[in-house]
């Protein structure tokens, strides 16, 4: 009988500790955002998007919904379609923070789904206004120089579920803004754009200067066509 019962009490602490050992896991908090520290907070969240060239069958508001997934036409946007960039005037998207952070990491996604694809001559800006210059440019592959904002050094990469993170020393900025020339697949000049993230300390600094670009106008496009077996609002 003592055996018995002494086998039975193990069986039962046994029991209680892996009930509060998975009660402890249940309670575990989730890292915010990929490889992000806990006194970071993704600032772009929500935020107004404008961009040049938008086509119609997407919306700039997917760039900052928190979806990092590139599914359908619902998770990303397309700018530039099928039309030639004047490096002068270029195609870009763009994130009015609303006011000044002092931003740290800026997380990039463009569509990585169907086949393998690379982006190229990428330039991404952090600003405190919209006079974007070279000083404001936090990663730039334009090794060719095409967009005139100096050769870049950093490495093209084909796109994936990650994204691109882009680590720099923290600076004031209330804007984000996008540029790239097209990408290894088609002839196309422009670009789509799943979510882009921009990480600062929850601590605000004060009012921005300057003032949002106004929303442009849209042009119009034809239907969209079909690749890989999925629909895309991409023109071809």
């Amino acid at each position: 009988m003592r055996k018995k019962r002494g086998r039975k009490l193990i069986s039962v602490l046994m029991a209680a500790c892996t009930i509060l050992g998975s009660s402890m896991m249940i309670q575990a908090e989730p890292v915010p955002g990929a490889g992000q520290s806990a006194e970071l907070q993704n600032v772009a969240l929500g935020k107004p998007v404008t961009g040049v060239q938008v086509n119609p069958y997407t919306s700039a508001a997917y760039v900052t919904d928190g979806r990092t997934s590139c599914v359908n036409e619902m998770d990303y946007c397309e700018i530039g379609t099928g039309m030639e960039q004047d490096p002068d005037d270029p195609y870009y998207i763009q994130v009015d923070l609303g006011q000044i952070y002092s931003i740290e990491r800026v997380n990039l996604w463009r569509y990585y789904a169907g086949e393998p694809r690379t982006y190229h001559d990428t330039i991404v800006f952090v600003s405190e206004d919209t006079q974007f210059t070279e000083e404001d440019i936090v990663y730039n592959s334009d090794e060719g120089n095409f967009f005139g904002l100096g050769a870049g050094e950093d490495e093209e990469y084909v796109e994936t579920a990650s994204g691109l993170e882009i680590r720099f020393e923290a600076r004031d900025a209330q804007y984000i803004r996008v540029l790239n020339n097209g990408h290894t697949l088609y002839d196309q000049r422009g670009g789509h754009y799943v979510e882009i993230q921009a990480w600062a300390m929850a601590e605000k600094t004060p009012e921005a200067m300057g003032h949002a670009d106004q929303p442009l106008d849209i042009p119009s496009f034809e239907a969209p066509g079909k690749v890989d077996g999925v629909t895309h609002p991409d023109i071809i």
